[in-house]
């Protein structure tokens, strides 16, 4: 039992120093348990705690040890230690629905202590860490069949919602509250609400929890970390609703305050506002990708530069997991609408440049060389750039003036078609608007 004697030691010294961070490391079941899909060996994974004394220790022994060696700490908080205890046994015999169970039971106890000044609110960073392993459990049954005998196959979702469920009743009880260590509490339920409504694909259910905290009421700093992450998921909720120049500040924040240490949040972060500013008229350097590890979004900035549409597809389907991961699939995919006005572009100055009239010419010449004044194209100029582009010889001209008219209907082109004649009549004033303006 001397790594239980250790940690609990460890809790102590960590209760007294009122470190939120470290509170965080040591209540983190991901350094200890075992995880749904992760066949890495125990000894590989934190080694504060031992499997086998873990698993062999009662919850009545566990009680008495901490009765008797950790004085300090609040009763609540021995309570939740003991939950976390039977979560990570839990975990170890795969029993996942009852790890989930034992969480929502941890997170109860810790958010209700909290409420009622028996715990103080700097602890809410150990709890953070027991709500998002609560939820990547929920989404790795999902997602493996690492499943007990009691889940069911299609549990994910269901346990995600239940998750959902069990924090969003806490969440009117701190809403409008002043004093700081609430706030924080207030900041973690909020950003986990915000995202499980994304993990499951549902933006609008996070409506009822977009109350956004004024930035005087922001925790000082030994609480920006829940405040980043709470702007992380609010930009990216900001992203699945389309409303790209919204996103853009809170992950501008969120990038801002990030620690320097939290390298996979940064590049989440990165990830993301890429993703926006792509929307916004503003394309990333190869150096910040390569500095960040975001080299897969390089084929998507050159597609959109150039043009280049069988890039984009290729791109888009060689790293379809990374940026499902990174939750900027469905802002990607629109962003295709920009490479076409790209396209387009190309096409009218390319037509403007090489059917440039000769003022000396005849009459007969002009009349060969431009049937139509500059502003006026036939569709089959787009058709043929849009199946060089695209590596695809079955685009046809409906095809063309389908994406044609989308892309006059998103207002990145300014004119119209002339259906009969086949040919797309522009603006004589900016054709093609800046994206900047148009979103």
């Amino acid at each position: 039992m001397a790594s239980v004697v250790q940690w609990a030691g460890t809790l102590e010294a960590i209760y007294a120093r009122q470190s939120g961070g470290q509170l965080a490391w040591l209540y983190n079941p991901f350094r200890v348990a075992k995880i749904p899909g992760d066949d890495t060996p125990y000894r590989n994974r934190q080694k504060l705690l031992r499997e086998n004394e873990v698993s062999n220790i009662s919850d009545v022994q566990l009680k008495t040890f901490l009765d008797s060696e950790v004085s300090s700490i609040p009763d609540k908080l021995k309570e939740v230690t003991r939950i976390f205890f039977g979560l990570l046994q839990a975990s170890f015999n795969n029993r996942w629905r009852q790890v989930i169970a034992l969480g929502l039971d941890a997170i109860d106890i810790w958010v209700s202590s909290i409420r009622d000044l028996e715990v103080p609110g700097w602890t809410s960073a150990g709890l953070a860490s027991i709500i998002g392993f609560c939820i990547d459990i929920a989404d790795r049954t999902e997602s493996t069949s690492c499943l007990d005998d009691e889940m069911e196959t299609d549990g994910g979702c269901q346990n995600l919602q239940r998750i959902l469920n069990g924090i969003r009743k806490h969440i009117g009880k701190f809403r409008g509250e002043s004093d700081v260590s609430q706030i924080g509490v207030y900041t973690i339920l909020l950003t986990e609400s915000i995202r499980l409504c994304l993990k499951l694909n549902n933006p609008p259910m996070a409506t009822a929890f977009l109350k956004t905290i004024p930035s005087q009421q922001l925790p000082p700093r030994s609480q920006r970390g829940p405040a980043t992450r709470f702007k992380f998921y609010y930009g990216n909720l900001m992203l699945q609703k389309e409303q790209f120049h919204e996103a853009t500040d809170p992950l501008n924040w969120a990038l801002a305050y990030c620690p320097s240490k939290s390298t996979q949040l940064r590049r989440q972060i990165l990830a993301c506002l890429i993703a926006a500013k792509i929307h916004c008229g503003y394309l990333p350097t190869r150096q910040l990708t390569e500095a960040n590890n975001l080299q897969h979004y390089d084929g998507i900035i050159e597609a959109i530069r150039t043009g280049n549409l069988h890039l984009f597809d290729a791109t888009m389907s060689q790293h379809a997991q990374q940026f499902y991961a990174e939750g900027t699939t469905i802002c990607l995919n629109k962003s295709k609408l920009i490479a076409q006005q790209t396209l387009c572009i190309r096409v009218y100055n390319w037509i403007n440049k090489y059917t440039t009239i000769d003022a000396n010419s005849s009459q007969q010449a002009q009349t060969i060389l431009v049937p139509d004044p500059p502003n006026i194209i036939h569709l089959n100029y787009f058709t043929a750039a849009l199946r060089l582009s695209s590596q695809d010889d079955g685009i046809d001209a409906e095809e063309t003036m389908c994406i044609i008219a989308h892309l006059i209907q998103q207002g990145l082109i300014k004119g119209y078609i002339a259906w009969q004649q086949c040919k797309l009549v522009l603006s004589k004033i900016n054709p093609f608007p800046s994206i900047v303006k148009t979103r």
